[in-house]
């Protein structure tokens, strides 16, 4: 256990962070799985309502910084800027 009450602020606040990211985390890891469900069960409209919503799940956490964002591949990492 933290001492100092600047340490024991940090614990709490971790705490916040973590229980927000674990939903976070949740809700896109809920809508990749549906959305492979969909298409392995055929259903296209579905697949696509599926995939539009956990597209813009990751794009949410990506933004919120729970996930980090993919660098670009090796060979255009010296000629373009991300």
């Amino acid at each position: 256990m933290p001492i100092k009450k600047s340490a024991k602020k940090y614990m709490r606040v971790t705490e916040r962070k973590t229980a927000k990211n674990k939903i976070t985390k949740g809700i896109f890891r809920s809508n990749i799985k549906k959305t492979k469900e969909a298409v392995s069960a055929g259903n296209v409209e579905e697949a696509k309502k599926w995939l539009k919503a956990s597209m813009k799940s990751l794009d949410k956490a990506s933004q919120k910084k729970v996930i980090k964002k993919t660098p670009p591949p090796a060979e255009n990492q010296g000629s373009t800027r991300w």
